[in-house]
């Protein structure tokens, strides 16, 4: 399925999306030092999510059956909801941070079904608690942490 929802933000600049967005397939991206806000995002099949070069998106609530998440160099990705009933794969790296479900013990409890991917170069990934990982292959390398609450 093609890619139905693109949102791409460049430079030094912040953008935010408040309405709600669904569709089939996302991508979805922050970079070059810039700051996305996506409220809400429900994808029928998958959202891929990239954060580069001291960027940071922000998404309120996402919503997808798989999900791929592409942070690098002293980025930021925070989903304080998130609800991901197949696999999401976390690719983390260089000085970068990843926080899911940061909403934490708030709202009902919500599931990944399952992770994969890396950690690496001191990088961060924290899988607040009420959200549920089925199964977990994240590996961590040269001095990262995948923490779950």
């Amino acid at each position: 399925m093609a890619t139905d929802y693109q949102k791409h933000s460049y430079g030094a600049k912040r953008e935010d999306v408040n309405n709600p967005v669904t569709c089939g397939n996302a991508d979805v991206s922050s970079s070059h030092s810039a700051y996305l806000w996506v409220a809400e995002l429900r994808c029928e099949e998958n959202a891929v999510l990239s954060v580069d070069h001291a960027a940071t998106l922000n998404i309120g609530k996402l919503i997808c059956k798989n999900g791929k998440l592409n942070v690098s160099y002293s980025s930021t990705l925070n989903i304080v909801k998130i609800d991901c009933v197949g696999t999401l794969d976390i690719q983390d790296a260089y000085s970068s941070t990843i926080k899911l479900h940061s909403s934490g013990v708030s709202g009902p409890p919500t599931k990944i079904g399952a992770t994969t991917g890396v950690v690496r170069y001191s990088s961060l990934a924290i899988k607040y608690a009420n959200c549920t990982i089925g199964q977990d292959t994240v590996t961590t390398e040269y001095s990262s942490t995948w923490e779950k609450q």
